[in-house]
């Protein structure tokens, strides 16, 4: 695993060495091993390589042979399967990177879906001018280029790009998406970026570019196109399978001599993941280092029972079973969440939005490095695999196919699992169907209320965008055959993907989803609808599946964890200073035509902190974070 970085000519002239050093030097704050380059007349390519696996302090990256240069960024998760295609034998000095060089040279593009893990790489052919690059299926790695002058530049980081590319522009359609959007989203597509003309990878793509231009973009995966399979198995059969798979998908992504850890809520999906990384690594004598986020330790939560702020003691609790799980917490005490936003901007090279959420993450991945772990595990992706709950939807289905006993079945069941009423199960049934009822928390029309300018939304397509976004929302949301696509659009790969790989790059610890991997993705979307919901179960892969495996008390009035439940709390503590210093930011800044200034100032110069609420602080900080990161730049 590696950050890589060059420039190819196409034209045959030199790369310079101002070029290069410019490449080369944009890494030195991130946490690289070991850096390694080849420069050759019209190609120069750099790897940064980080140890993530035993295999890689083996890396010969990048690598050149009879006119074939290669570079890669990559950790394989089915090496031995590789390698048997390959007819090699699968040694510790043999390198992820050798064995992709290997497959793509010897099978082409035919090689692509059965690659598994996190990896992009870059192969030029000087003899053919044809350059390949590749990115994983679902958003682990990727670079940033352009093309420019018959010249192709790339980079894991975007900043050396600026420098190289003659005019840096912001891209207006991206920041009137960001801004129109009103939510966490960030991004309106797969390839884009917040600069005019830059570019990143597309997950479970293969660009091809020849002679300065770019042939094609191949799509080897689409998760869009797998089809649910109408035979079904027995029910021992799906567990058996899922829970063989779900252990697989663990322990691949486990391939580390040094510690490891893990983002660790009460919840079902990174709990599940702690339930059978520690058992593996017990069986090793180690142990699995959590990482639990605590709120402001002055913060007193006053939302509804069966809700907590603070899951530690709870995870604690949970993971005393396993004997071999050490606790920690993950604290922002003394980090001010305004202040610090420079700081990380520069990680992600982007306007980042969730003020708490993105920045105990990155805490995380800190901490877990000065454990001794180059590893960290999360299942952040969980809500669309192996915690997907369709109960809605799946009875609603039920109804509408006729199959009324097996209905009333399952809503017995439910209300002596949960104690549900059954009136207000059929009510909310015959809601979704005649009326097309929606929760809360699908909003419409929710540019609406931000503060950029409509008129710049509508002229730079953000409005059509995310209407369109609406529609298929509407369209969607109470159908079982559809509803499962919104947690699984191609789109969400980038967006779970773009943050935690620049957090790798500059704190050497590894992120891996397991709930996230291929394999994963491709069960569910295959499994009948009746898997997920069934016999009163819902979320039903953990729920009933995993059960055996979870702590003996986890699912006994298991309360849901509220994530950054104390943001309001901590702003409100700085809520004058934080005001007044938004206050001066916005009146000295430029406001290119996006953002309502006036009505912004208002809202800021008539109400204090206490006044706004947690939707709207989250709004104020991303509206002023990125109107102060696009004032670095023309438009």
């Amino acid at each position: 695993m590696s950050a890589i970085w060059g420039a190819i000519d196409f034209s045959g002239r030199e790369i310079s060495e101002n070029t290069r050093n410019i490449l080369r030097s944009a890494f030195n704050e991130c946490a690289i091993d070991r850096t390694e380059e080849i420069s050759s007349g019209n190609v120069y390519m750099g790897c940064g390589i980080q140890y993530f696996t035993p295999e890689s302090k083996n890396e010969k990256l990048p690598f050149e042979k009879d006119g074939a240069f290669f570079t890669a960024d990559a950790v394989l998760d089915n090496r031995a399967e590789m390698c048997s295609k390959l007819e090699i034998i699968n040694t510790p000095e043999l390198a992820d990177g050798e064995i992709i060089r290997l497959c793509f040279e010897r099978f082409g593009k035919d090689c692509l879906n059965d690659l598994l893990g996190a990896y992009v790489f870059v192969k030029y052919n000087s003899s053919t001018g044809v350059v390949d690059i590749v990115a994983d299926a679902v958003g682990n790695r990727y670079i940033q280029y352009f093309l420019e002058d018959n010249i192709l530049y790339f980079s894991s980081l975007r900043a050396p790009l600026e420098r190289l590319k003659k005019e840096v522009k912001v891209n207006k359609r991206w920041i009137a998406y960001y801004y129109g959007v009103n939510t966490l989203d960030t991004f309106y597509d797969s390839e884009s970026t917040i600069i005019d003309g830059i570019y990143r990878t597309i997950p479970a793509t293969h660009m091809i570019i020849k002679n300065g231009q770019i042939e094609s973009k191949n799509q080897y995966w689409d998760v869009t196109k797998i089809k649910r399979s109408r035979k079904h198995k027995s029910d021992s059969e799906y567990r058996k399978e899922f829970i063989d798979l779900y252990r697989k998908c663990i322990t691949d992504a486990i391939r580390t001599d040094e510690e490891v850890s893990v983002f660790l809520s009460g919840g079902y999906d990174s709990t599940s993941v702690a339930c059978l990384a520690a058992p593996f690594l017990k069986d090793k004598g180690k142990k699995l280092y959590s990482f639990t986020f605590v709120p402001d330790e002055d913060f007193v939560y006053e939302g509804p029972v069966g809700k907590e702020a603070n899951e530690y003691e709870s995870v604690k609790r949970n993971m005393e079973f396993l004997g071999n799980v050490e606790c920690d917490e993950l604290s922002l005490k003394g980090i001010d969440l305004w202040d610090i936003r420079k700081e990380y901007d520069k990680v992600t090279e982007l306007p980042y939005k969730s003020p708490e959420n993105m920045i105990w993450l990155y805490k995380g991945f800190q901490k877990a490095r000065k454990k001794g772990a180059r590893l960290i595990l999360s299942g952040a992706f969980g809500n669309g695999t192996v915690s997907y709950n369709n109960l809605l939807p799946y009875l609603m289905w039920l109804v509408k196919t006729f199959k009324f006993k097996r209905y009333y079945d399952e809503i017995t069941a439910i209300q002596q699992r949960y104690g549900s009423h059954r009136k207000k199960i059929v009510m909310s049934t015959l809601k979704g169907i005649f009326e097309g009822a929606l929760p809360d928390t699908v909003r419409f029309d929710a540019y609406k209320t931000c503060y950029a300018y409509e008129s710049f939304l509508a002229e730079n397509g953000a409005i059509a965008e995310i209407k369109r976004n609406d529609r298929i929302n509407k369209r969607s949301y109470n159908k079982a055959e559809k509803h499962h696509g919104l947690f699984l659009p191609s789109l969400n790969f980038r967006h779970y993907g773009e943050f935690p790989f620049k957090n790798s790059l500059f704190t050497g610890v590894l992120f891996r989803d397991p709930t996230r991997d291929k394999r994963m993705v491709e069960f569910v979307k295959t499994i009948p609808f009746d898997q997920f919901t069934h016999n009163g179960y819902t979320r039903r892969l953990i729920s009933e599946y995993m059960r055996e495996y979870m702590p003996p008390k986890f699912f006994i009035k298991h309360p849901f964890g509220i994530q950054s439940a104390d943001m309001k709390f901590v702003f409100e503590k700085e809520g004058d200073r934080v005001i007044e210093e938004w206050k001066s930011i916005v009146s000295s800044l430029d406001d290119k035509g996006v953002v309502d200034k006036d009505r912004l100032l208002n809202d800021l110069n008539t109400k204090s902190m206490k006044d706004f609420s947690y939707v709207e602080i989250m709004r104020l900080f991303y509206t002023i974070n990125a109107l102060e990161y696009i004032n670095n730049y023309e438009l």
